[in-house]
């Protein structure tokens, strides 16, 4: 009886020195997910700040090119530089293919470019939309690399708590044990904003967006005629840039088919033809010509969607060498008619109206360039600055056609005061009213 105790006894403890290592290696395994999931943490967290900064910058960039889009969009060439006129600046160096190279930029911006690597794309010598969309890609991808870092942080954390969970289920699911159960710490959300600049077509009618301004504006944007034209350059064009995904614009300027017939004298007789090539809208001068001219160069034609010629009083066939008739002479296509412009055809839409002066100013005045219309681009022009003179008695230049010419003229008053300037002498005005 005493040997089965003594043997039961140490099955107990050799049972309970088990169970101590099985929950002691839980313990290490369970430390080093968690130290595990809060390094994932905190990758996602300095990931996140640097989407903040990628944002923030774009912000900026953002307030540069909606000032001069209009401009951009007309095809002018503005660097960033010129729109800062006034903005410290500071000179700052960074590294590309082995070679360091200085670079001008806004003051304010240095350490937040170079901390997200755009010391060399975004400068005073950037264009303002390639500005714009270098901090758009850079802010793309922080979002691509936070939503990854915190995506691995979810993972971390899950086998965290997943082990965790079956730890306490294992070791602490009686009423005895489960005060000593294991703390699991919840999931700490890492907020990021994943929202996106979008663009449409400034001259056109599509509901497609772009992410990138430039695509919005090249995508559908063309020139009549030539290779970027998807109709090509078998059919002549006017040359004039439209969208192709502007209705009316579209319209005007594609290849039609031109579906009239004309008649040609032949020496088997008059045969119906149909009229040659393809025609523009916006080539009113092609459609007469070729509607006009002789298919095969043989005897005569008529104009296209002209009636059947008469036949000749004898019935009989030309001979071999027959007296050609001149073609008759074209109809004169119809005189275009413009808007008070005098450049843009009453077809083209647009603002078109006589503007009475221009609304822009500078520390001279306002602008002086008057009777201009909105269609049409006009170079601001503002008063010379004054000329000023110089007091000596102040120490001081001045407008002399301003209210200040006064305090710079020698004065005598009638209380006895000696006379001078009431720029150098401050009591002199006091004396100017005689008591």
């Amino acid at each position: 009886m005493r040997k089965r105790f003594y043997f039961s006894a140490m099955i107990c403890v050799l049972l309970s020195a088990f169970l101590l290592s099985v929950e002691a290696t839980d313990i290490s395994n369970e430390t080093q997910l968690w130290r595990y999931q809060n390094t994932k943490y905190n990758e996602a967290t300095q990931d996140a700040i640097k989407a903040v900064q990628a944002r923030s910058l774009m912000d900026d960039m953002a307030v540069y090119y909606n000032l001069n889009a209009q401009e951009i969009n007309k095809g002018k060439r503005v660097l960033l530089g010129s729109v800062l006129k006034g903005a410290a600046t500071v000179t700052v160096t960074y590294v590309s293919g082995g070679a360091t190279i200085p670079v001008t930029v806004i003051a304010t911006m240095e350490s937040t470019l170079r901390a997200l690597g755009l010391l060399g794309s975004i400068n005073v010598k950037s264009e303002v939309e390639s500005a714009y969309e270098a901090a758009i890609s850079a802010l793309q991808s922080r979002i691509g690399s936070t939503s990854a870092a915190i995506a691995r942080y979810q993972s971390a954390h899950n086998s965290y708590s997943l082990v965790l969970s079956s730890h306490n289920s294992q070791h602490h699911g009686s009423p005895d044990t489960y005060r000593y159960a294991h703390t699991i710490d919840p999931i700490t959300e890492v907020t990021l904003d994943t929202g996106l600049p979008s663009f449409s077509c400034p001259g056109g009618g599509c509901s497609t967006r772009w992410t990138m301004p430039s695509h919005a504006r090249t995508t559908h944007f063309v020139r009549c005629g030539r290779y970027s034209d998807p109709y090509g350059t078998r059919i002549q064009g006017c040359n004039q840039v439209y969208y192709t995904c502007n209705t009316s614009d579209k319209s005007r300027h594609k290849t039609t088919d031109c579906g009239l017939n004309k008649w040609i004298e032949t020496m088997q007789g008059w045969t119906e033809t149909a009229c040659p090539g393809d025609y523009r809208k916006c080539m009113p001068g092609r459609i007469t010509r070729e509607h006009s001219t002789l298919l095969t160069g043989v005897n005569v034609t008529s104009t296209c969607g002209g009636s059947r010629p008469s036949a000749p009083s004898d019935s009989t066939l030309p001979s071999e060498n027959p007296v050609v008739s001149p073609p008759p002479p074209p109809t004169p296509p119809p005189s275009p008619t413009y808007h008070a412009c005098g450049v843009h055809e009453t077809s083209v839409s647009g603002d078109h109206s006589l503007q009475a002066s221009c609304s822009s100013s500078n520390s001279n005045g306002n602008c002086t360039v008057t009777n201009f219309y909105a269609c049409q681009s006009h170079t601001h022009s503002y008063p010379s600055p004054p000329k000023l003179k110089t007091c000596s008695a102040c120490n001081a230049s001045y407008d002399p056609s301003s209210s200040a010419a006064a305090q710079h003229t020698r004065q005598t008053f009638p209380c006895g005061v000696h006379s001078g300037w009431a720029c150098s002498n401050p009591h002199i005005v006091e004396h100017s009213t005689p008591k």
